[in-house]
């Protein structure tokens, strides 16, 4: 008897067909059954957490990109500012004839070199500032220039795995030596 009830079950499990849905996809509709239906839906809200992740990344990467932009123009004005000064304490320098001076009014040729002294220091400062600068936004043109480097690389190598290999080591160095040959560095 239990072996007759077994049976019976196996036989409804087999026997029974499974529902079916109508569904509509991509403009078409079709009918799925129970085990795609919950497949398709679990893709879909996978498909929906990747795309607002992906969108909350570019968000991010234009925020990132608007502030360098910014903080680029602040550098500039920062840049023209310290050429400004550069200029006009160099122009102060040079309108004074300290030998008329030291002949014609000694207290006032002893202000003089102290203020001379006191621009030249000043000019120092501004120099070396705009020094500083100009090697910030080298190192950082390096950093950028080696990025892209990287990444078009790899572009190359998913494009053509071949050069990946040892072989593709040596192609890449018959290209390097082509470039260099018609004036690329």
């Amino acid at each position: 008897s239990d072996e007759a009830q077994e049976y019976e079950e196996e036989s409804e499990e087999i026997e029974q067909p499974k529902p079916r849905f109508k569904v509509k996809a991509a403009g078409e509709e079709i009918e799925v059954d129970q085990d795609e239906l919950i497949k398709g839906y679990q893709q879909g809200v996978d498909y929906t957490k990747k795309s607002q992740a992906l969108a909350e990344q570019r968000k991010a990467l234009e925020a990132e990109r608007q502030h360098l932009d910014h903080v680029k123009q602040e550098r500039q004005a920062y840049a023209q500012k310290l050429q400004a000064l550069d200029s006009f304490l160099s122009q102060q320098n040079r309108g004074v004839d300290l030998d008329v001076l030291k002949e014609t009014d000694p207290i006032g040729y002893a202000v003089a070199v102290a203020e001379q002294s006191q621009r030249e220091k000043q000019l120092a400062v501004v120099r070396a500032e705009q020094q500083r600068l100009a090697q910030q936004q080298q190192a950082e043109q390096q950093a950028s220039l080696q990025n892209h480097l990287r990444q078009e690389s790899e572009k190359l190598v998913s494009l053509i795995p071949e050069l990946a290999t040892p072989q593709g080591d040596a192609v890449r160095k018959q290209i390097r030596d082509y470039a260099k040959s018609v004036g690329w560095t």
